[in-house]
């Protein structure tokens, strides 16, 4: 693991986390935690002093790069089933198409 909000370099003013209550100042306290291999895919972390998230804590804010793979999975095209839906009209091969996928769920829930 790699402490990424000590990684870029940032005036002291933003660097703080947590406001010490009755006083203007400020420790860095919260912290982001990523596994080695993924570090290369974080671009900046930062923290926004002006969110008001109702707490003494400061907002932290990661920028990560997009994984490839996530990309290549919304690229891929779904396979279409074409079927013949006229075969169901058929009272006898719609009951038995039935009591095929009651029984492959059974299954699945046993």
């Amino acid at each position: 693991m790699k402490i990424m909000s000590t990684h870029f370099p940032r005036k002291k003013i933003y660097k703080g986390t947590w406001r010490i209550p009755g006083r203007k100042e400020t420790n860095q306290i919260d912290h982001v935690l990523e596994q080695e291999r993924y570090t290369q895919l974080i671009k900046n972390v930062r923290t926004y002093r002006e969110a008001d998230v109702d707490s003494d804590h400061v907002l932290v804010v990661v920028k990560m790069k997009e994984i490839a793979a996530e990309r290549k999975q919304r690229k891929t095209k779904t396979t279409e089933i074409k079927c013949n839906t006229e075969n169901l009209k058929n009272v006898i091969i719609a009951e038995k198409h039935r009591q095929e996928i009651q029984d492959s769920f059974n299954k699945a829930m046993a």
